[in-house]
């Protein structure tokens, strides 16, 4: 089930590639971007899809891990860009059993075209609509070069392992180390005004005894807790549907993510745990090919695991009002909660409110593929450019409506029930809950349609990890056995 020098193999690949990284300024990343995208054309479609799967990882390190002054990220951000060629160029010699349902979301940007005519910055609208489509056609194609070859499959499978475990027990391991695990709240310090060296400034910070938010090995919370939650969910899903026993391995990661997401203070990281959780207790595991006696077995570890960390989250609540501070985002010490709890729901209500107010000004079409009112302004002062204009909206069904109007929330809908409907029918159990919890995480930050942003690292966990489980499962449901995977 799990094949330990495959595993090594990875684990030894992703730290020499950070290593390289760090050593380099990042240049050691272009070559590992070159031998990808050689994997590609060489037709070697597992070892492609994982480091495309793995620049996004990369992308978002903190400084201390890969560099201040690195250009890994600028390289990891063309390499996404770069590789779904390769994907193509290779996906054309291949007639596949595997596909990606894809056409919806083809039209949906289309009609995203049309919407962003008269919209907040068209330039910038087309762009990001080519970089997206690009980015999906890489992945249909991607999936789809791998054709159902279990070596491929199985590569895909101990890759996904690996990163989540580097994520969730890196960051963890982090956690004594300030100036690593709070490389986000030291940025913030030195606008400030902080002085000193990180570990400094990150002792201080943990002395102060206010509320600082945990980013592990990643540059911002807001990364790690929705990361985390989509790896802990492919993780389970693995356990389930192909190990198909209680892992070591598996169990050391699913116990531990729940503490860093607590850490991380993240609510839309627990919700989409939350909703996880639910989808692989009552619609996953009764769908697995498992015995009777071992599905029965897993249900109780799985409620049993529940039930601990309600009692743990009740014990923590009375002592010290820890799920408070988590859902709210105050200290209760601090005697401020009331002011915090304001602002944090206008800020929230903010988005939604800037969200609709898009469609008020045009309810059928819109202002605009993934722009702001602001953009313009903030290009002409230089601040931004077309290739890199960041945004925040939040709530994915509000940014739907305020981007593309009522006909792009139809369009939207249709794609929805035609993905849904394809992997329902093929019965695509683990694909249906990655992308559900993937969903999720939209909820409280919208990163859909973010290929070059951590949404890009959760469509490919969800259809590369989701698919690569379910076509290794439905193998296994006729041979019983992993004998066919390479040793």
């Amino acid at each position: 089930m799990i094949n330990k020098s495959l595993l090594s193999k990875i684990a030894f690949l992703l730290v020499a590639t950070i290593v390289g990284c760090r050593f380099s300024r990042g240049y050691f990343l272009a070559v590992v971007v070159l031998s990808v995208l050689a994997s590609a054309l060489r037709g070697k479609n597992g070892w492609a899809l994982l480091g495309y799967i793995m620049l996004p990882v990369v992308f978002f390190l903190n400084e201390t891990i890969i560099g201040a002054d690195s250009l890994a990220p600028l390289i990891a951000r063309l390499g996404i860009i770069a590789l779904p060629f390769g994907f193509m160029i290779q996906g054309a010699k291949i007639r596949t059993c595997m596909r990606v349902p894809i056409r919806w979301m083809v039209l949906y940007l289309c009609c995203a075209a049309v919407s962003s005519i008269n919209g907040w910055f068209p330039l910038i609208s087309y762009f990001k609509i080519l970089n997206f489509l690009l980015f999906i056609m890489g992945l249909k194609l991607g999936v789809q070069n791998m054709n159902g070859n279990f070596k491929e499959l199985d590569i895909i499978r101990h890759g996904l392992l690996v990163l989540g475990a580097f994520i969730i027990l890196g960051s963890l391991a982090s956690y004594p180390f300030p100036a690593i695990g709070y490389s986000m709240e030291i940025d913030n310090a030195r606008l400030w005004g902080a002085y000193g060296t990180d570990e400094e400034i990150g002792a201080d910070l943990v002395a102060s005894g206010s509320m600082i938010l945990f980013s592990g090995v990643l540059r911002h919370s807001q990364l790690l807790s929705p990361m985390a939650t989509m790896f802990a969910v492919w993780i389970l899903c693995d356990m389930i549907f192909i190990v198909r026993r209680v892992s070591w391995i598996h169990a050391v990661n699913l116990l531990l993510a729940p503490a860093l997401l607590y850490l991380t203070k993240s609510r839309t990281g627990l919700f989409s745990l939350v909703v996880g959780m639910m989808l692989i207790t009552f619609y996953a595991l009764p769908r697995a090919t498992l015995p009777p006696q071992l599905k029965t077995r897993m249900r109780g570890i799985l409620l049993s695991g529940c039930v601990l960390m309600g009692a743990v989250a009740v014990f923590a609540e009375i002592r010290s009002h820890a799920i408070t501070e988590w859902i709210l985002k105050w200290n209760a010490d601090a005697g401020n909660g009331a002011v915090s709890i304001e602002s944090i729901a206008e800020s929230r209500m903010g988005l939604i409110g800037n969200n609709m107010s898009d469609f008020y000004r045009n309810p059928m079409l819109g202002m605009g593929f993934q722009v702001l009112p602001d953009h313009q302004y903030l290009y002409n002062q230089g601040k931004i450019s077309l290739l890199s204009a960041p945004i925040e909206k939040g709530v994915l069904p509000t940014m739907i409506l305020g981007e593309g109007g009522i006909l792009g929330a139809i369009v939207f809908s249709l794609f929805l029930i035609g993905f849904y409907g394809f992997l329902v029918r093929r019965r695509y159990v683990a694909t249906v809950t990655l992308f559900t919890t993937f969903m999720a995480t939209n909820m409280g930050e919208a990163s859909f349609f973010s290929p070059g942003g951590h949404g890009g690292l959760y469509w490919l966990i969800s259809i590369a990890g989701g698919m690569s489980i379910d076509y290794l499962s439905k193998a296994l449901s006729v041979n019983n056995r992993m004998e066919y995977l390479p040793a």
